[in-house]
């Protein structure tokens, strides 16, 4: 069951890089200020955005060295109020110095010093009224759990000893509609030790137990459910510390300005064809493109039936192999007219190739509407 359920995180957008000398055209990911500071324009989750894109949650105003296409001294971020989101520093193009994050409400979130791109010392996380929540100490033996606080105010973990618990929000799209998971297990040593339950959860809504990992020393050992062993390597993404995603910045990918690719769904097609064609052994000489229609009702699920897809193959076996893929895809987000959820016919296209590592990826994921004004 939870092989299924694990579409997640999907943290890398392999059709969408972006380079910054090529802003002569619409759409408008950065302005030039005075005094040569250059304001960016993100969506929540730091993927580059236009300006004028509805998705747009985050302006950073720093100076950028175009020739190392890298951030320069101090930035701060705001939120479409204006309020401060984060404010640190790059040196020769790497984090160093003094970095702070700050709740909606202004109070401080998190902070931590990098020295060299890394983070030092304690990184040190805070609740929305300012009380303490959790301590992370970062040295070059990695990462340890000092202290830990939970909602009412208790230390359930004092210098590396104690019961940890803690909720992360996924990234965008999952496949059976969860917005969070929970993690929770003993620390010892400042390292997950034992036995680790995971929920996944929406807000308002009792977690269900997805899955248990059993730690040694902090190195996950065994994963497993109530029907047995599953695959470590299928829940490496699921992190048991908090992170932000604002080092995702310097990567300066970008994302159009649809809410399937907002909400991740274009990385999610591209993932599910990867593994699939990985997991047979697939491999191609040239690139292939591909592209297929669907019928998706406004409740979101798709008539798989009539499902019809081309390639430049020139390989039946290997268009049949594609299309059975793209018919194990039975949900889509549906299209809205007017705010309200509509029928519709959708072409789904894209492009799969060879990486240096001979794995295959998909990329350039594209999805076409039938129905216009249908951002949403």
């Amino acid at each position: 069951m939870i092989k299924k359920l694990i579409h997640l995180l999907l943290f890398i957008s392999v059709c969408s890089f972006t380079n910054l000398h090529a802003q002569d055209e619409k759409p408008v990911f950065y302005e030039k200020l005075d005094r040569g500071l250059i304001r960016f324009y993100f969506d929540k989750y730091y993927y580059l955005v236009s300006k004028e894109c509805e998705f747009k949650s985050i302006e950073r105003v720093s100076r950028f060295d175009f020739t190392k296409q890298s951030f320069e001294g101090e930035f701060r971020d705001f939120a479409p109020n204006g309020n401060r989101i984060l404010v640190g520093n790059y040196t020769d193009g790497k984090k160093e110095g003094l970095f702070q994050a700050y709740h909606p409400n202004g109070v401080l979130k998190w902070e931590v010093t990098f020295r060299n791109n890394f983070p030092t010392g304690d990184w040190k996380y805070y609740y929305p009224d300012g009380k303490p929540l959790l301590t992370i100490t970062y040295s070059e033996q990695g990462y340890f759990i000092k202290d830990y606080w939970d909602n009412r105010g208790r230390q359930e973990v004092m210098d590396g000893e104690g019961n940890y618990e803690f909720s992360i929000p996924f990234e965008g799209f999952t496949e059976f509609g969860f917005d969070f998971y929970l993690r929770k297990g003993k620390v010892k040593n400042g390292k997950p030790q034992g036995n680790w339950n995971t929920y996944f959860y929406n807000v308002g809504q009792q977690p269900v137990y997805a899955m248990t990992q059993r730690f040694l020393n902090g190195v996950l050992t065994t994963t497993y459910d109530d029907n047995g062993e599953l695959n470590n390597e299928d829940f490496l993404s699921l992190s048991i510390l908090p992170y932000d995603y604002f080092m995702r910045a310097e990567l300066f990918n970008s994302k159009s300005c649809s809410f399937d690719d907002y909400a991740n769904f274009y990385a999610f097609l591209a993932k599910r064809f990867n593994d699939n064609l990985n997991k047979k052994g697939i491999e191609i000489s040239q690139q292939v493109s591909f592209s297929y229609m669907v019928e998706v009702k406004k409740t979101g699920m798709a008539n798989l039936r009539n499902l019809k897809l081309v390639s430049d193959s020139g390989s039946e076996s290997f268009d049949g192999i594609l299309s059975g893929i793209a018919k194990s895809i039975d949900f889509y987000f549906p299209t809205y007219r007017e705010n309200k959820p509509q029928d519709d016919l959708i072409k789904v296209s894209g492009s799969i190739t060879t990486g240096n590592d001979a794995k295959v990826y998909t990329h350039s994921i594209k999805i076409e509407r039938q129905i216009d004004n249908s951002s949403k």
